[in-house]
């Protein structure tokens, strides 16, 4: 693919063979005195053949547009892509009459040269008016660190930003540009002002300077640079050892890691430092040993010394976290003691837990406000995550914590001295905590964690994998974990969906999966003490509608419930409290009382509850009442 445009190489020519002085470019018409030609034709043909080429709106080469394509009233051509080749560029007035032929146009993409745009001589780049930093309808726009080629002399060009004041060339269309040749000269004198081991990045890679690097020790020697160290290009023997050293002498910036495995013996990864790789699984850090941070054991340690706090700007994308080598007790993949984003990280096999969150003592440490996406921690000894004191108001989207040793996610306070004792307000969004040892996530304790759409299923594994029959679960609320909000994904089964779940008797926590709520597990408090005007439960439905409440208890099924009958007969609009001792096959009624007034007990024919009360004012009458009661009563066995 490429872009259409003219290097000003040969000789423009009108209908009649003439050369056409100001026909400069094919994206735009201009007649014999360079006056702009409106509503021009353009057509592009497929070199010495009279075949018209597809012409595409967009670089994928997936939009196409119309060959001829039209200028606009100022003679404009919008910029076109085709596919690489030698085209005949023919331009015409409104009724087809030949301004411009311009046979033999090259185009060269930049796919399989790592270019941009191609140009025969470096005259011809130069001379060049369509490549511009302007938006303008008929300019091809210039993206800063675009390559660009000559193809004759074999040099390279990248293409500053518009605003810089550093560049060898300018282009007659107002492009900056570098010279790349001439790279070796501006890294040496990079190098040479920066201590070994600082991370400067140069045309979009990282490079750690390393003075040592010379002539053919240097990674870059075959671009003539000396002392810098590309983590593309270091031998691979030498990968953790620099590793180590850009982190070391770093104090911000990010760490280009290259498509290998780097074996180093440990990490300590400090504030604003990022390491990037280019994929969990194709930049593999092999860790064979581990470091004590604050008390813990782990391979890499993610730490903010200097108490930047929420200001941290640690990342780590990209990579997987190998801890097999690692065989001592104890030890977890990933300690994170501040703020640090993650996305694209695979922790596997740590002896103890993949990842821990965790506050500490030094400058006051605490992980506020995290970012974790597309981690996965799978098959480590502990739990895949491990949320402990203070690690509060982080987020966690489309993560996975399975086949762990323990728990997929943990979160629980330690009680370590010094630290608040509180931890709160994590967010998971889907993700996966499936086929671990014990609880899927257990919630042991703390406040208002946050759970949507993650898929849990075949946890307990310890006993069997089926957590509504073993003793852990998919999701497990310790006693004391309160103000948790759970709307759950798939939970590996259909039916008895609260039996993968572990309750607690907390009032305030909600968890549901679709429509089903499993919670509150105990009381059901509405509103607050001492505080409004009072609260309502309405049911609604369609004219003539039923509505029940009814009481279970145990396995037993129904054994009590309040109907309202709203159908207009038989005889309607009654409430009835009515007791079951069949699991609901047939149901006797205590009372019940309609809504014209008449009340009934024990199933009796309802009765005016003001005709039993003037009665009562009549002794003779009273008498007869409770007499015909007693007979009811004895009916039923409750009296003799």
């Amino acid at each position: 693919m490429g872009i259409l445009y003219y290097d000003g190489a040969g000789t423009p020519l009108d209908g009649e063979g003439n050369q056409v002085p100001f026909a400069r470019n094919v994206n735009r018409a201009l007649d014999a005195l360079g006056n702009p030609v409106p509503h021009a034709k353009r057509y592009v043909y497929i070199h010495e053949t009279e075949t018209l080429a597809a012409l595409f709106e967009d670089s994928d080469l997936t939009l196409t547009v119309a060959n001829p394509m039209s200028s606009d009233s100022e003679g404009n051509f919008s910029p076109c892509s085709v596919i690489e080749g030698i085209y005949t560029v023919v331009i015409t007035d409104e009724i087809d009459n030949v301004l411009t032929r311009i046979e033999s146009v090259a185009i060269k993409g930049g796919a399989d040269v790592g270019a941009a745009r191609g140009f025969r001589q470096l005259s011809n780049l130069l001379s060049n008016e369509t490549l511009s930093y302007s938006t303008s309808y008929w300019r091809d726009r210039a993206v800063e660190n675009e390559i660009l080629d000559i193809a004759e002399t074999g040099q390279r060009y990248s293409i500053a930003s518009a605003d810089s004041t550093t560049f060898d060339y300018q282009t007659a269309g107002g492009v900056k540009l570098i010279d790349l040749s001439r790279r070796s000269e501006r890294s040496a004198a990079a190098a040479a002002s920066n201590p070994d081991g600082t991370i400067v990045v140069m045309d979009g890679l990282s490079y750690a300077v390393d003075h040592a690097a010379i002539g053919s020790e240097s990674a870059t020697g075959d671009l003539g640079i000396d002392g810098l160290r590309p983590f593309g290009r270091v031998r691979p023997a030498h990968y953790g050892d620099e590793l180590h050293r850009a982190i070391a002498n770093s104090t911000s910036g990010e760490i280009h890691l290259p498509v290998e495995t780097i074996t180093v013996d440990h990490l300590h990864l400090r504030e604003n430092v990022s390491i990037l790789g280019q994929g969990r699984k194709r930049t593999i850090i092999k860790v064979t040993g581990y470091t004590n941070y604050d008390g813990l054991n782990a391979c890499i340690v993610a730490s903010g010394d200097d108490d930047s706090g929420l200001t941290s700007q640690m990342r780590i994308n990209g990579v997987e976290i190998d801890a097999t080598a690692v065989t001592t007790p104890g030890v977890n993949g990933l300690l994170v003691m501040r703020k640090l984003s993650m996305n694209e990280v695979h922790v596997h096999h740590a002896t103890s837990h993949g990842i821990v969150l965790r506050s500490g003592l030094p400058n006051q440490q605490a992980v506020y406000f995290a970012d974790f996406q597309n981690v996965w921690a799978k098959s480590n000894g502990g739990s895949g995550m491990r949320i402990t004191d203070n690690s509060n108001a982080n987020k966690f989207e489309l993560c996975q914590f399975d086949s762990n040793g323990e728990h997929g996610v943990h979160q629980l306070l330690v009680g370590k001295s010094g630290v608040n004792q509180a931890v709160y307000n994590n967010l998971f969004v889907c993700g996966q905590a499936s086929y671990n040892q014990m609880n899927g996530i257990y919630v042991q304790n703390g406040a208002n964690m946050q759970l949507f759409g993650t898929y849990m299923e075949y946890n307990s594994q310890i006993d069997g994998g089926n957590p509504k029959v073993g003793a852990f679960k998919n999701l497990n609320l310790g006693p004391t974990a309160s103000r948790i909000y759970a709307v759950l994904g798939e939970q590996g089964t259909d039916t008895d969906l609260e039996q993968g779940i572990g309750m607690n008797s907390q009032l305030h926590n909600f968890v549901s999966v679709g429509g089903h709520q499993l919670t509150p597990n105990n009381d059901l408090s509405l509103g607050y003490v001492n505080s409004g005007s009072g609260r309502k439960i309405k049911m609604n439905g369609f004219g003539g509608c039923e509505h029940a409440l009814e009481f279970h208890e145990g396995t037993a099924g129904a054994t009590a419930r309040l109907r309202y009958n709203g159908a207009p007969s038989s005889p309607g609009n009654e409430v009835r409290m009515e007791v079951t001792a069949d699991n609901g096959n047939t149901w006797k009624t205590l009372w019940h009382g309609r809504n014209d007034g008449k009340l009934s007990v024990y199933g009796e024919a309802p009765v005016d509850q003001g005709s039993l009360l003037n009665a009562a004012t009549d002794l003779n009458s009273a008498i007869a009442l409770v007499n015909n009661l007693r007979t009811v009563i004895r009916n039923y066995g409750i009296a003799r």
